[in-house]
């Protein structure tokens, strides 16, 4: 048996075709649902990406005990009790907050890949002339922020360039 995990920040149910949405099209989801467990009933204990990802790597409700934080050394996760049992298992992610600063979400997974680029990641270090898409008290990010994710998104010329693509085309690969 496979077990394929997609976490994503920006799924809405209310969005997504396999839910019953008729104005939306999402085809490939819907596909892959189709053969899939597709919870109908489940509620998530944290919102922000790292509490979030603590939840689902200890199956706990973690945020009433901990914080934005890296994952505790002693906490038992998902892929150390998988790969006990002898499973295969990869971590793609393109969010820079679970893999850097010793946050160390990738531990017990037998191979990571962290799709660079999101966030205030320094991928990009040329000195790039940022151009803003709108006034800087108007951006949601701070400007510091803002200015790694528009470099950084200099690289992109094709869809297949954006860091969901990227991602999404690694776990397919």
């Amino acid at each position: 048996m496979n077990v394929i995990l997609i976490v994503s920040d920006t799924f809405r149910r209310d969005h997504l075709s396999f839910y019953g949405n008729k104005w939306i099209s999402t085809p490939h989801l819907e596909k892959f649902a189709k053969y899939s467990c597709v919870f109908d009933n489940a509620y998530i204990a944290s919102f922000p990406t790292v509490p979030n990802r603590h939840d689902l790597m200890t199956g706990r409700y973690t945020f009433t005990y901990s914080q934005w934080a890296p994952l505790p050394s002693d906490e038992v996760v998902l892929s150390e009790f998988l790969g006990e049992k002898k499973y295969v298992s990869m971590l793609i992610a393109d969010t820079p907050h679970i893999l850097k600063d010793g946050y160390n979400y990738q531990r017990g997974f037998t191979g990571w890949v962290w799709i660079r680029g999101q966030e205030n990641d320094r991928l990009v270090t040329d000195l790039i002339d940022i151009k803003y898409p709108a006034k800087k008290e108007k951006l949601r990010s701070s400007e510091y922020t803002m200015k790694y994710i528009l470099k950084n998104a200099t690289l992109r010329k094709y869809e297949e360039d954006y860091w969901v693509a990227q991602t999404m085309n690694t776990a397919c690969k």
